[in-house]
């Protein structure tokens, strides 16, 4: 299960995010979609948090959205949001503002040109929701109506393509029918995303993790039998016993992306402080 967290101050259009890696299907956008799926039997969670201040008098708000994803098959990914707000200023309560509930189906388990995806939308909308899911423009039907709770279904042609493991494009139709007075609203959305530099990837995170279950493995076995697990390099020798250390340990200590140990004591060797 992977957990992400989301904050944004509309004011200044700033955002700020805790994820890694990026989200299935989505990447660094929020309305455009591409061709990933949620891994078969994993969850997904993602908390949005936005403030805005409106200006021109008007009341300043926070809202909350919550989202829980799943991979239902490798070609079916099915999510549900939760959206929560409050308008200062004006007496409402913190209540709840949106439910929608998203599923995408991958039409072709390989991968192939366009890489279609379809994709289905209940949301059920209060006029105190703040989120903004997709765009659209044109509308037939009617004028629209204001009522208290919307009902709305959205359909989306999603078509992505990887031009190479950095390289996405990205393109989607959306069709919107709201179902309290059959108005229908058509858009569509395109984007590119280019990864210009991975802080981290899977097989670079799963060596952290033996990195660090091999310090701590150390830490237990050093600790228990002399009370120290840690030595200081001082004068080109270990702390604890003494003995000199060879100069590729002393590479390594510097380096600090292997660990080093004592070849005397066998204690995590760490550089003193100048």
């Amino acid at each position: 299960m992977r957990i992400y967290g989301v904050v944004s101050w509309t004011a200044a259009i700033c955002v700020f995010a805790i994820a890694l890696p990026a989200q299935a299907g989505q990447d660094a956008n929020f309305v455009l979609y591409n061709h990933y799926m949620e891994e078969k039997g994993e969850t997904e969670i993602s908390i949005y948090s936005d403030y805005g201040r409106v200006g021109k008098g008007e009341p300043n708000y926070t809202a909350q959205l919550l989202e829980i994803e799943y991979g239902v098959t490798s070609l079916w990914t099915s999510s549900v949001y939760f959206e929560f707000a409050k308008t200062f200023g004006d007496g409402e309560k913190y209540d709840f503002a949106s439910f929608r509930w998203e599923n995408r189906y991958k039409l072709f388990k390989n991968e192939t040109f366009l890489n279609p995806v379809l994709y289905g939308e209940l949301e059920i909308k209060k006029p105190n929701s703040r989120f903004l899911r997709s765009v659209v423009g044109r509308t037939d039907g009617g004028e629209e109506g204001e009522g208290e709770i919307e009902h709305e279904i959205e359909t989306k042609l999603i078509l992505s393509h990887d031009f190479s493991s950095n390289f996405n494009v990205a393109f989607n139709t959306i069709q919107e029918l709201k179902l309290d007075n059959g108005v229908w609203s058509f858009g569509y959305v395109g984007g590119v995303n280019y990864v210009v530099y991975r802080a981290f990837d899977s097989a670079s995170v799963a060596d952290l993790g033996g990195l660090f279950v091999q310090h701590l493995a150390q830490c237990n076995r050093h600790g228990r039998r002399a009370g120290v697990a840690v030595a200081t390099i001082v004068n080109g020798q270990c702390s604890a016993c003494n003995v000199k250390v060879p100069t590729g340990v002393v590479s390594a200590a510097h380096s600090a992306t292997v660990p080093a140990y004592c070849t005397s004591c066998g204690r995590i060797l760490v550089l003193a402080a100048s």
